[in-house]
């Protein structure tokens, strides 16, 4: 059972949502260390493919950056942001955020969208 405190990443997120009950997009960009670029979509398989059979996940893809070969985008969709708070305290994403500092070349940027129109 989930915690009742949010995930310090939860609660970021939670500060620009106009509503934690409803679907919102994610952007997770990432400038990886030249050394581990060719390694880096391995490094994130197993988040990939947990991630996307979570209940309250919509989308959770790797993109590489076409601007910038060090570069990578997670693209997420959650349902809710107890979603998105429970997947951040799931083992694997712990192991995932524990390797960051080895992978990453600064910290990640982090951009919350809000559906329009829907």
């Amino acid at each position: 059972m989930p915690s009742p405190e949010l995930h310090p990443l939860a609660a970021t997120v939670k500060a620009k949502l106009t509503d934690p009950t409803q679907p919102f997009s994610l952007l997770v960009l990432m400038k990886v260390k030249p050394e581990k670029v060719a390694g880096f979509p391995a490094f994130f398989a197993d988040a990939v493919a947990s991630t996307r059979k979570e209940p309250g996940n919509l989308a959770y893809d790797l993109y590489l950056d076409s601007d910038n070969p060090h570069g990578y985008i997670l693209v997420e969709r959650w349902k809710s942001l107890a979603d998105l708070d429970a997947h951040l305290k799931t083992p694997v994403i712990d192991k995932l955020l524990a390797g960051f500092p080895e992978n990453l070349d600064g910290d990640a940027e982090l951009k919350v969208g809000l559906p329009v129109g829907e």
